[in-house]
């Protein structure tokens, strides 16, 4: 910079100056790597992260604190990059600061949960950022717009440089596609490296989407994460893009079950608010849980949808049921020992005391291997292959969660695909002998048959190891 090597523009005709900048980074060179921090988190860049940590330096209070002014984990969140780096940038940040505490919200008002919902209603729907928060008003954009979550274009794709330089904020509708199986893992993984081995950090706290306030009472209505997600999962249906199957918002689902989140919680909300059909002068808002806010929803609007976003819809309000009931149960969750993981290395360690698993988990607990494996083992390769396997059935699931039928009659489980009935995942994390929370693809399955082999496409990454950093203090 202050050669002014970067350019061929004379140092004289620059609309900066180059000796201040100069001057100023010498002065607090953390200025530098604060800025550098910013543009690596938002390019998906982990070694660049973990450069920029360390020219930061230190990993005292305020140090930490200061790393949180420009909200970090919020950051990456509006810039998900599960076609490239998936979580990398994430365990970065978590690997740095493990005190989940600090800055849950960002000065938006949002939770890091918030902005993987933002980033998945950006991404899948029409929905206009005006509906989903009022700090998106008077904005007409997401945070995030120019990187697609699975890695199709980024800031530096000419298509989307063209699209900006003629004056458009918002990618076009025709550019998306359903919720897919590349963003539904990015935001899963980004939940589990956030929520499982950070135990400060509330998962349960409080949503600052889709707040609402009473034209009547004023009362201002907040939803919790589970309101929210319901809520996403409404619009992804409403308006998402053809094909969608919701899928996706099933699996972040289950994903959140295992990691503690509270289904029972309770929210004052208005379900005409969130659709824009409330009277200004009457109350109309209830305090309810997410699957009571599920079965508000008007069954008019539900049979206007496909029928596959109809049976994502039920198998999800199946789900909250069953989370529901085996949150009350009185019986203890499963342990490491029952996961037959190596208890002298995690030193007796529960996987209940990790994860706060609801006790009694037959379903849910196949329910999530079979999620996990489908993720695991399939993408839509060609334009004309399915947005779900054929080894993964959502009606199947409907009829099986519904109690129609007995057994979950699809083939990852009828024909033994994934590795299961060894008795070593009964709560449902797979390859429950090392990396449990993170697995890969040849962990799971008991024999080949994913369709991802393709070696142009193909991008290996490496794993995150959470169970050793989690256990590797004691």
């Amino acid at each position: 910079m202050a050669q002014n090597t970067f350019s061929a523009t004379p140092t004289a005709d620059l609309p900066i100056s180059t000796a201040s900048i100069s001057q100023s980074v010498q002065q607090d060179p953390r200025a530098l790597a604060f800025d550098a921090l910013r543009m690596a988190i938002m390019a998906g860049n982990p070694t660049t992260v973990s450069d920029a940590l360390v020219t930061i330096g230190g990993d005292s209070d305020e140090v930490i604190d200061d790393i949180h002014t420009i909200y970090p984990y919020h950051l990456a969140a509006a810039f998900l990059d599960g076609g490239n780096t998936c979580c990398a940038t994430f365990w970065e940040l978590t690997q740095y600061d493990e005190d989940g505490r600090r800055h849950v919200v960002n000065d938006l008002g949002h939770t890091i949960l918030d902005s993987l919902m933002i980033s998945i209603l950006r991404s899948h729907t029409n929905l206009s950022p005006e509906y989903v928060s009022i700090a998106f008003n008077p904005p007409t954009r997401y945070p995030g717009e120019e990187k697609d979550i699975c890695g199709r274009w980024d800031a530096d794709s000419p298509l989307i440089r063209s699209l900006f330089r003629q004056g458009y904020a918002r990618v076009p509708s025709q550019w998306k596609h359903p919720f897919c199986h590349s963003s539904v893992q990015a935001v899963c993984h980004r939940i589990i490296v956030i929520f499982a081995l950070t135990i400060g950090r509330d998962i349960n706290f409080r949503s600052g989407l889709f707040t609402r306030r009473c034209g009547n009472c004023g009362l201002e209505l907040k939803l919790g994460p589970l309101h929210t997600l319901v809520v996403v999962a409404f619009y992804l249906a409403q308006l998402g893009m053809a094909g969608e199957t919701l899928f996706g918002p099933l699996a972040i689902l289950v994903c959140l079950v295992r990691l503690r989140a509270n289904v029972s919680m309770k929210a004052m909300v208005s379900v005409d608010a969130i659709l824009g059909t409330a009277e200004s002068d009457t109350c109309k808002h209830d305090l309810i849980n997410a699957s009571e806010l599920l079965q508000a929803v008007p069954a008019p609007v539900i049979s206007e949808w496909s029928p596959a976003c109809q049976t994502g819809w039920k198998c999800i309000s199946e789900v909250l049921l069953a989370a529901q009931e085996e949150e009350h149960s009185d019986e203890g969750g499963a342990t490491f020992n029952d996961c037959r993981l190596d208890s002298e290395h995690l030193m007796g360690f529960h996987l209940d005391y990790l994860l706060n698993l609801p006790p009694r988990t037959p379903k849910l607990s196949l329910l999530w291997a079979a999620i996990q494996t489908e993720l695991l083992t399939y993408r839509r390769v060609q334009s004309n292959d399915s947005w779900i396997s054929g080894n993964f059935s959502m009606d199947a699931l409907r009829v099986w969660l519904t109690g129609d039928e007995e057994a979950f009659s699809t083939p990852l489980v009828t024909e033994g695909l994934m590795d299961w009935n060894d008795g070593r995942s009964c709560c449902g994390w797979l390859n429950a002998d090392g990396e449990c929370l993170i697995p890969v693809a040849s962990e799971v399955c008991t024999r080949p048959f994913m369709n991802m082999d393709v070696d142009e496409r193909a991008k290996f990454l490496p794993r995150p190891e959470i169970m050793e950093a989690f256990f590797g203090g004691y």
